[in-house]
């Protein structure tokens, strides 16, 4: 259920009375937005021959971005975005500022520009990414970007700011093995809004990695600390990828002692906390939705929630800036970002011309300005108060429906590109083996590798061998460029 637009109409009527302005942050981790200047560390993203990444692939992925960003704000999109997985751009030498880009490219699109001027292909993705909204009505936006000269770890993407309020000021912390922290200080009607754009070192549920997220949170606790010291009411947000979930030290307490969310910075699900003068700690925006929608991502057949956004104190108050209470939500478009038959997202693929959104799905909340400067703190409905449990939402594969599946032996009549557009859809497959480890099937004269995320069911696929029957339903997917088949749960495999 996406709540966001009842909660946007409410606020806005509510803001008309009591408050100035409202705006919408949306945190976005776009899956491998890269630049085609033909220097890639992902061999997925290099351009033809070597790869399957050109100027075909990279609009098309910009246009789904927009068409996410247009999902607010009645088309308009969001004031500030804070996106993750930009390319660190390679060739960064030359590149013109944001603002000299969009003033020499004026009456041209950037599909002209990329046929027409060589040079454009070798610039930083974030100005194409800029120019491309531009080009469709999403104006005023600022861009707060790293130095790439300055990290000491050259990680492959780095986090960048859009923002339509003017930017105070930019910094960047080394995080150890993952993207800089970015800290970008927002100028809202003369209002300081600080957000710290984090990309923490991924494996969520690896004991090996957790050490250096715990480094990467203690880093951003040192900003924010600093931040406060200066400042104790500061508006702080703090948000991005953090590649641990928001009940982190709950789901691995039999193995990790230590958790960079749970235990450096620290969060928490209790929202009366925050509003009142002994409020501390960091309020994790997921507690504001039901148990069932808290996911930004599927992995393994579990909702997880690396995408986060967190809360200062100084958000709760009444002076500068508020979080609008219950205006958090997940952005999903059912058949779009989102597909149409369990909600999953839409993960990017580079084939048939590029399809897809992101494995991510972005997190939207509201805030607003306050006219004037108050004692006190807002008040809360319906605040929540609650501890931290290891729940997390499982995908509910079960078929309840086996009408109208279609028969996988049509996908051989088609080509890349309208495969391409049949991704995530459900087939039913009655065949053979025609290899083993891994296991291949025949869809006329296509050959494609038939896989189970789950253990059991990889386990039955193991046992088999060349020539063996299989009966089952799959969706199509796309695994290092290829299509393939994927049998998400055990009630799919009719025949043993």
């Amino acid at each position: 259920m996406n709540r966001f637009v009842p909660i946007l109409i409410a606020s806005l009527a509510l803001c008309g009375n009591l408050f100035g302005r409202e705006f919408t942050v949306m945190v976005y981790n776009v899956e491998n937005l890269f630049d085609i200047d033909g220097v890639s560390r992902f061999e997925d993203y290099r351009q033809p021959p070597e790869g399957h990444y050109g100027p075909e692939q990279m609009v098309n992925k910009m246009a789904n971005i927009r068409r996410a960003l247009e999902a607010v704000n009645e088309g308009k999109g969001p004031e500030v975005i804070l996106f993750q997985e930009f390319e660190l751009d390679l060739t960064p030498l030359g590149s013109p500022t944001p603002e000299a880009f969009l003033a020499m490219t004026q009456g041209r699109s950037l599909e002209e520009l990329l046929l027409e001027e060589r040079w454009v292909a070798a610039l930083p993705v974030e100005l194409l990414m800029l120019k491309h909204l531009e080009d469709h009505g999403l104006t005023g936006y600022h861009v707060a970007k790293p130095d790439s000269f300055q990290m000491a770890d050259h990680t492959p993407h780095n986090n960048v700011v859009f923002s339509r309020f003017p930017i105070k000021f930019v910094r960047q912390r080394d995080l150890h093995d993952a993207r800089d922290l970015q800290v970008v200080g927002l100028d809202v009607d003369g209002r300081t809004f600080i957000v710290l754009n984090n990309h923490w070192k991924s494996g969520a549920s690896n004991a090996d990695t957790e050490p250096i997220r715990v480094q990467n949170a203690l880093v951003v606790r040192a900003e924010l600390e600093s931040i406060l010291l200066d400042d104790p009411d500061a508006d702080v947000i703090i948000a991005g990828d953090l590649n641990c979930y928001y009940n982190h030290k709950a789901v691995f307490a039999d193995r990790f002692e230590e958790t960079g969310v749970n235990d450096i910075l620290p969060t928490h699900g209790n929202e009366k906390r925050m509003a009142g003068p002994d409020a501390d700690g960091l309020y994790n925006l997921w507690f504001e939705l039901p148990e069932e929608e808290r996911g930004s991502e599927v992995y393994r057949g579990y909702w997880g929630t690396l995408m986060q956004i967190l809360l200062a104190p100084g958000l709760y108050d009444n002076r500068g800036i508020q979080y609008v209470d219950n205006s958090f939500d997940r952005l999903t478009l059912p058949g779009e970002n989102v597909d149409a038959r369990w909600g999953r997202p839409m993960r990017w693929n580079n084939v048939g011309g590029g399809v897809g959104f992101s494995d991510h799905l972005p997190l939207v909340a509201r805030f607003r300005v306050l006219d004037e400067d108050t004692d006190g703190w807002m008040s809360l409905e319906n605040p929540t108060r609650e501890a931290f449990t290891d729940d997390r939402p499982r995908m509910d594969f079960r078929l309840r429906d086996r009408r109208a599946v279609p028969d996988a032996e049509g996908l051989a009549n088609l080509g890349e590109r309208d495969r391409a557009t049949l991704l995530g859809e459900l087939f039913r497959l009655d065949t053979v083996l025609v290899s083993e480890r891994p296991a291949k099937v025949r869809i006329g004269d296509l050959e494609m590798q038939i896989y189970a995320p789950m253990r059991e069911l990889r386990n039955k696929l193991d046992e088999r061998s060349v020539g063996d029957g299989i009966t089952t339903y799959a969706t199509l997917e796309t695994y290092r460029g290829q299509f393939q088949f994927v049998i998400h749960d055990p009630s799919w495999i009719l025949k043993d």
